[in-house]
């Protein structure tokens, strides 16, 4: 007699192509397990890396460089030359000279946001002139002749002058 339970079951059919598939998924879920792995660890190192740079970052503010008054002096003067507006100083007085004006000094006073600007003219008239030309810049908050007076040299006579600005 036959036996019936082996004709209730279906038949297994095994293919090289089903055995190469479970293979594959098996390979494949394999390295996405070790990609999620290494992962992991890199985003550890870098938690910890991110971390030691702080401590050194904190360490390093902590034992800051200390600086005489000297010292701080010196950096506030720098510090006072690079904000000072040179450009603007620089295209005001070339905007404002003419023929009769001979620049021959000029001082910046930084701390007070000033400049003097020393020279000769050939007359009261072209100083006169000088000054105003320099007032009318919205860069200059006030121009004035501070002092004035009368220079011959080898039968040429002119007008030493000492004109005084503030920068707004």
């Amino acid at each position: 007699m036959q036996d019936m339970k082996s004709l209730l079951r279906p038949p297994v059919r095994t293919s090289l192509t089903g055995w190469l598939a479970v293979f594959t998924l098996l390979i494949c879920s394999a390295g996405l397990a070790y990609l999620s792995f290494e992962l992991k660890r890199h985003s550890e190192s870098t938690a910890i890396m991110r971390e030691r740079m702080e401590q050194k970052i904190e360490a390093s503010n902590r034992s800051a460089i200390r600086i005489s008054p000297e010292q701080a002096r010196h950096w506030q003067a720098l510090k006072a030359e690079i904000a000072f507006p040179w450009d603007r100083i620089f295209r005001v007085i070339e905007s404002a000279t003419t023929s009769d004006i001979e620049l021959l000094e000029m001082v910046p006073d930084k701390a007070r946001r000033s400049v003097v600007l020393r020279g000769e003219a050939r007359n009261i008239a072209s100083v006169v002139t000088y000054v105003r030309l320099l007032a009318d810049h919205a860069e200059i908050d006030e121009a004035f002749v501070s002092r004035m007076q009368y220079f011959e040299r080898a039968g040429l006579q002119t007008i030493e002058f000492e004109i005084r600005m503030s920068l707004t």
